[in-house]
C-alpha cells in the first residue's frame, strides 16, 4: 500500500515514462536507444515581462496553468510533459510504430494547446514550436550522480529555436519545421511567414505557421 502511495505520489512529479523506466529497469545505467520523436516546445506568450511586473504567486499560478493546459492536451494524444524549462513547457511524442502517427498526435496537441488558451482570454496567447526527426531517447546523466530520462537531438534543439520565433504566428502562434511539415502529407493547412536566420543553420530557415490539421 505505501509503495502504490508513493507511486502515486510520484506521478505529480515526473512523467509515466519516468516511472515505467525505474520499474523496469533496477539498475539505472546510463544510456539510450535511437528513435523518432516529435518535439513540442510551448510558453506563454511574452511571459518574461508579464512575470517581471507580477507577483510571485501570480507567476506561479499563471505557469500552473500552462502546465495543466498542455499536459492534459499531451496525454489525450498519446504524448507526455517531458519538463518544465524556465517558462517552456516540453513536450514528446515517441514514434511508436511504423507510421507518422506521433506527427499528427504533436501538431493536434499543439493546436489543441492554443485554442484553449484562446478560449479562456483573449489575452492569454502561446508560442509553440514543433519539429521531428531522429533523437536518443533514455538515461542521461552519470553513474554515480542524477539521471534524466528524456530526449536529447536535433529535433529538441530546433523546436527550442522555432519557440523563440513564434511570436511570429499571429493566428495560431505555432511554427512547424519543414521535416514535420513533410511527415504530415498534406494533412495541414500552413501560412508561410518567412525565411529568417536560425542559430546552428547554414542557411536561411522558412518559418510556416500550422493553421489547422485537415
Amino acid at each position: 500500500t505505501a509503495g502504490l502511495y508513493q507511486r502515486e505520489l510520484l506521478s505529480s512529479y515526473v512523467s509515466q515514462d519516468v516511472i515505467d523506466e525505474v520499474s523496469n529497469d533496477i539498475t539505472l545505467i546510463p544510456g539510450g536507444e535511437r528513435v523518432e520523436a516529435t518535439v513540442v516546445f510551448c510558453a506563454q506568450k511574452d511571459f518574461k515581462k508579464f512575470s517581471q511586473s507580477s507577483a510571485p504567486e501570480k507567476v506561479v499560478e499563471a505557469l500552473g496553468r500552462l502546465i495543466e493546459i498542455a499536459d492534459k492536451a499531451a496525454i489525450s494524444h498519446g504524448g507526455i510533459m517531458d519538463k518544465l524549462v524556465e517558462d517552456t513547457v516540453m513536450l514528446v511524442f515517441r514514434q511508436s510504430s511504423n507510421d507518422n502517427g506521433h506527427v499528427l498526435a504533436a501538431c493536434q496537441a499543439a493546436l489543441e494547446i492554443s485554442q484553449t488558451f484562446a478560449a479562456t482570454a483573449a489575452s492569454l496567447k502561446v508560442t509553440t514550436g514543433i519539429a521531428s526527426g531522429p533523437a536518443v531517447s533514455g538515461k542521461i546523466g552519470s553513474r554515480t550522480g542524477k539521471l534524466d530520462f528524456t530526449l536529447i537531438g536535433n529535433p529538441v534543439n530546433l523546436a527550442a529555436r522555432l519557440k523563440a520565433q513564434a511570436y511570429k504566428a499571429s493566428t495560431t502562434g505555432i511554427i512547424a519545421c519543414p521535416a514535420t511539415i513533410r511527415l504530415l502529407k498534406g494533412r495541414a493547412r500552413l501560412r508561410f511567414i518567412e525565411r529568417t536566420e536560425i542559430k546552428g543553420r547554414s542557411r536561411t530557415f522558412p518559418l510556416y505557421e500550422l493553421m489547422e490539421i485537415r
